[in-house]
């Protein structure tokens, strides 16, 4: 059932308006059926589905290629990173579907995101041949708010 909702959501152009082919995907870590997908240079939107009501919660335009989809470790925003007009990696808010971060360093697209076993950095590798850790989504220890996003490890040409 669930295979054939995804062909649905991956295929389904009209609900979103969508015109390209989703490249990114994300499955919700604790909510059954809800996706995230992210496409391509045509049509460079962040979609959440929720497969068993058959019909899209949020649609975000990034205005770039979505190259990754990660879930923020307490599911209320997405990490997307970009390709090559906008090699970055960018945080949204899924509750007011707008952008809350923008991590540069990166010159050419991002090929590959992975999150920490923690759930607070992520890595980031790049067609510029460049790794980047990040410190997304730490929180402060007194506060238990969420700390600036920055750069914590660069690591360049790594070929």
């Amino acid at each position: 059932w669930y295979q054939r909702r995804v062909r649905e959501a991956v295929v389904s152009t009209q609900s979103t308006g969508s015109s390209g082919i989703n490249a990114e995907y994300g499955w919700h870590p604790t909510q059954r059926g809800i996706l995230a997908t992210g496409s391509g240079q045509n049509d460079q939107r962040l979609v959440v589905w929720d497969l068993a009501a058959g019909s899209y919660k949020n649609c975000i335009d990034t205005k770039s290629q979505v190259t990754g989809v990660l879930w923020s470790p307490d599911n209320s925003s997405l990490l997307t990173s970009h390709g090559h007009f906008d090699p970055n990696l960018r945080v949204w808010d899924l509750k007011d579907n707008v952008n809350t971060s923008k991590l540069t360093g990166h010159s050419n697209m991002i090929v590959s995101i992975a999150m920490s076993p923690i759930n607070q950095s992520v890595m980031s590798l790049s067609a510029d041949e460049s790794l980047r850790l990040w410190n997304v989504f730490a929180k402060n220890a007194q506060s238990n708010r969420s700390k600036q996003s920055s750069l914590m490890f660069s690591l360049d040409k790594i070929r």
